[in-house]
């Protein structure tokens, strides 16, 4: 998102905490470094404003006693510091052209900080919606294609989702389908208190958890009783292609 002008220069706050080896230190480092723009020793962030709260959120956590800017349906903020800025680009390789230049080395050595960083990164970057036809959910996240080594290495290092290069763009996602896998890492998540942004963590149901061995069983238990596709694919949520692949299975499995 462009960084409205006028955005406040001298604001009462530090980057200092996001030095912590903390899980929210690293929910916020992964936030900021999805949606914050890093110039030497300043730091300004902009979202739109029906995210207000989690600004404001974000303000409170690095103690930022400055106004939070609204212009037409964007806030930002703003914040120099002339001593922990470059400490926390140099610490982290954040470039001051960072949406090309990413950095090179993980932000961190653990695997659980690694994972509140990269929940960070998602409630910055990324998009969680429902699935075709069904009621599970899937997410993604969107950079530019040069971030491809360093999202690889995230999604290998937390052992969550995969990466691919966006078909036709310079964009390079890191993408979730397996719905349980999302909804263990909103548990985790919640376990350990981030304040993630609840406009996109609401659409993951934690309801429907069950694995696909379960899901397979019930649907041929429907598919003997006689139920129609259309009415199997309802009931479990999925599209109509996947009772149709579980029919041929049988058909084939009889054969045999």
């Amino acid at each position: 998102m462009s960084v409205p002008r006028g955005y406040p220069r001298s604001p009462h706050g530090t980057l200092i905490r996001l030095h912590d080896n903390t899980f929210i230190a690293a929910y916020w480092l992964g936030f900021l470094m999805a949606d914050g723009s890093f110039k030497n020793n300043r730091l300004v962030v902009c979202l739109n404003d029906q995210d207000k709260s989690h600004m404001r959120s974000c303000m409170d956590w690095l103690e930022i006693t400055s106004t939070l800017r609204h212009v037409d349906n964007v806030v930002s903020f703003g914040i120099v510091d002339r001593i922990n800025g470059p400490a926390i680009r140099e610490r982290f390789d954040i470039n001051n052209r960072k949406t090309y230049e990413p950095p090179r080395w993980m932000p961190y050595f653990d695997k659980d900080m690694l994972r509140a960083f990269l929940v960070g990164f998602i409630d910055g970057d990324g998009h969680i919606y429902k699935q075709h036809g069904r009621k599970t959910s899937a997410l993604a996240t969107v950079s530019h294609g040069s971030w491809m080594p360093f999202m690889t290495q995230l999604s290998q290092a937390t052992n969550f989702g995969y990466v691919r290069l966006r078909s036709k763009t310079s964009y390079v996602s890191l993408c979730c389908s397996r719905h349980n896998d999302i909804v263990a890492l909103k548990q985790w998540a919640a376990s350990v208190e981030l304040p993630v942004l609840q406009r996109k963590w609401s659409l993951v149901d934690e309801s429907i958890s069950c694995t696909w061995y379960e899901r397979g069983a019930e649907m041929r238990t429907l598919i003997l009783a006689g139920h129609r596709t259309d009415d199997i694919a309802r009931m479990h949520g999925c599209g109509k292609s996947a009772v149709s692949n579980m029919r041929a299975r049988m058909r084939r499995d009889a054969v045999q």
